[in-house]
């Protein structure tokens, strides 16, 4: 983390701080100065720097907030109010100079606010108040510029890594493979969560709450993320412990946020908002919920009814890609059963109704025999007024168009899963937007539902890669997003 430098005025004491830069100004007007929680691992000892009581070298001194007298007089600095135990005071000689610094050892909380007072030696009276808090932690989204893709490589999965590392040769992100995953976990997405602290470009990873689930072992993949973010010039942030019993609720495909928009009443997310998930009485775990709160950034959440579905998470129901011509600069997939059930009774008045369905997959079928399916389409019929009420949730938070609203089709059997593999469970990579395959009905050589898809995305300037994901993620009831994860460049 590069150290910026602001000046402070006051009392005749000149001091440079690791903040924001910003002119000269009183001591009484200056603003607080935003200090990065010191969780990189500059030493490479395998834990975050901010855990120990040293400085670990030249990278670790550039992440503190230094204090600097502009006049030769000694002075010592201490660290009150709400905030003081969210930060530490290190000083240190260089030739032969006492330097003082701050570190920040926590992320943002509640009362993370502190004060940081100067008092020259001698003196009983400080010369100097400094108000410090904690940058933010924000959440990155899908419009942010893929730096670095994960993928878990098993036997099930072997063949779409292949695919997937084809796809990226030509332009994206680099792809990094964990391989050896005991017990069948390759839900990348559900072990960490990328964001940054705002004004830092640093990537931060929030760690999995997934660890005690019961009867599947995560412990090792979420560890796996937990290690390659506690690096240099990478941070990891624990929310807390995750709890004891199965709640899908707390994987990080049930947490998302929307790209930057302006709400009709005016206001501005400039970091976008999160997207939650409630499935009945219970959603996202509390510690996870109170930190991105204490962020006063991109909360209150759009909290979506994800009862419907089996697994209950918000990336089975929503999607973005960018737009230069859309309202907010991109447009909203959604998954619609209404728009599935109208889309397979205009194939079947079309004639196509005995073209098949995930020819040579599991569960394959006709369209014809489908609508007849009176079990599968009460279903979905089920599913729809769900779906639509989160569908005009989304539309009225984010103040969108109907034009920037793209319907998905969806069928869903019982338990709310998908009868062919889920689009809106995509991942979009700048310009390109990873599909699965869909196995829609083909029809002189071209799949339906794909083409569907690229006509609804027209105009966007974003191309559809369909990939075929369904034997290692859709037979699992999981799709791309679920089975990989993006480390993002944010754009600030």
């Amino acid at each position: 983390m590069p150290a910026l430098r602001l000046r402070v005025v006051s009392l005749g004491l000149l001091v440079a701080c690791a903040g924001p830069t910003h002119q000269p100004v009183e001591q009484e007007s200056h603003p607080p100065v935003w200090l990065t929680p010191n969780l990189d691992d500059d030493d490479v000892d395998g834990k975050a720097d901010a855990v120990d009581e040293r400085i670990n070298g030249t990278d670790d001194r550039l992440d503190l907030f230094e204090l600097r007298l502009a006049v030769d007089r000694p002075f010592d600095a201490t660290i009150g109010g709400p905030g003081a135990n969210s930060y530490r005071v290190l000083s240190s000689v260089e030739e032969g100079v006492e330097r003082w610094y701050v570190e920040a050892v926590t992320v943002r909380s509640a009362t993370s606010a502190a004060t940081v007072s100067l008092t020259v030696r001698g003196e009983t009276e400080p010369a100097l108040l400094i108000s410090i808090d904690v940058r933010p932690f924000v959440l990155c989204n899908a419009l942010d510029t893929p730096r670095t893709m994960f993928v878990v490589r098993n036997d099930a999965t072997r063949s779409f890594v292949d695919a997937l590392r084809a796809a990226l040769t030509d332009a994206g992100p680099e792809l990094h493979v964990f391989d050896g995953i005991r017990g069948g976990d390759r839900w990348a997405q559900d072990a960490a969560e990328y964001g940054y602290f705002l004004g830092d470009p640093m990537p931060v990873a929030l760690k999995g709450m997934r660890a005690r689930f019961a009867f599947y072992p995560c412990e090792e993949l979420d560890e796996l993320f937990a290690a390659y973010n506690t690096a240099r010039n990478r941070a990891l942030v624990v929310a807390g412990e995750p709890r004891p019993v199965r709640h899908f609720q707390d994987w990080y495909g049930n947490l998302e946020c929307t790209p930057p928009f302006r709400a009709a009443d005016g206001k501005v997310w400039p970091q976008g908002r999160v997207i939650v998930g409630r499935q009945r009485d219970v959603t996202m775990h509390d510690d996870v919920r109170q930190l991105l709160q204490a962020q006063g950034v991109q909360w209150p959440p759009i909290e979506l009814d994800v009862s419907m579905t089996q697994i209950g998470h918000v990336d089975e129901l929503v999607n973005f890609v960018p737009c230069a011509t859309a309202r907010h600069g991109f447009k909203m997939l959604v998954a619609s059963p209404t728009a599935g059930r109208r889309w397979l009774e205009e194939q079947q008045r079309a004639g196509r109704g005995a073209l098949r369905l995930l020819a040579g997959k599991r569960g394959a079928t006709t369209i014809d025999a489908l609508l007849a399916d009176a079990a599968t389409m009460a279903a979905n019929e089920a599913t729809a007024a769900s779906m639509l009420a989160n569908r005009t949730l989304l539309v009225r938070e984010l103040d969108l168009p109907e034009a920037d609203v793209v319907d998905v089709p969806i069928v869903y059997r019982r338990r709310g899963l998908g009868v062919w593999p889920n689009a809106v469970n995509g991942v979009t990579l700048g310009a390109r937007y990873l599909s699965p395959r869909l196995f829609g009905p083909v029809a002189d050589g071209v799949d339906l539902l794909e083409e569907d898809l690229r006509r609804s995305l027209g105009g966007t300037g974003v191309a559809c890669v369909f990939l075929d994901c369904f034997d290692g993620y859709s037979v699992n009831d999981g799709q791309i997003h679920c089975g990989t994860n993006v480390l993002r460049t944010v754009r600030d």
